[in-house]
């Protein structure tokens, strides 16, 4: 269920518009943690009004979208399905960068692509190492987090054979990953 992010803060002025937004937000919000199969993601205006209202965090609100949730949806039907797969060893997952990422990467100094070189290695031996620092981003998202070094992350999905990463830079890629 969906609860307020900043409990004390003041709740803020809305005009008629923005409260007609918020109550679309809160039914979509619900109906996604009751029945992500039937339910619609957030408008950008919906998403905006819910985070200033403290309904959802400022920083996640894209996972709220129907962008987003459409990829959610399509994930839960698989899981459903049984269109899914267990690996019994590590050694059979790979590793795939995005193309984005890829040139990205390029632009990086050479002591954080160093750095990334050496975390990605450790990362396709051992995804559980704590010098990662793995973690799911909020919510039900599917996309999950790692640490590069102080200040730098990469985000990645997981696909049936293959992590996918997606971003790898300062912490502010964690805004939209």
């Amino acid at each position: 269920m969906p609860q307020r992010v900043v409990p004390s803060a003041p709740v803020p002025r809305l005009r008629a518009q923005e409260q007609r937004a918020l109550a679309r937000a809160r039914k979509k919000i619900d109906a996604i943690n009751e029945d992500l199969l039937h339910s619609k993601g957030l408008t950008e205006e919906e998403a905006a009004v819910a985070a200033r209202a403290g309904l959802i965090d400022t920083k996640q609100s894209w996972l709220w979208l129907e962008e987003w949730q459409k990829g959610e949806r399509e994930s839960e039907r698989d899981i459903r399905a049984g269109r899914t797969q267990t690996f019994r060893t590590l050694q059979a997952m790979s590793l795939t960068w995005s193309s984005r990422l890829v040139r990205e990467f390029s632009a990086w100094p050479a002591s954080i692509k160093a750095r990334a070189r050496k975390q990605l290695s450790l990362f396709a031996e051992n995804p559980a190492h704590p010098s990662l620092r793995i973690k799911k981003m909020g919510g039900r998202s599917i996309v999950w987090e790692g640490r590069i070094a102080r200040g730098y992350r990469f985000t990645f999905t997981v696909s049936a054979d293959a992590y996918v990463l997606r971003r790898i830079g300062p912490h502010d890629i964690l805004k939209r990953p």
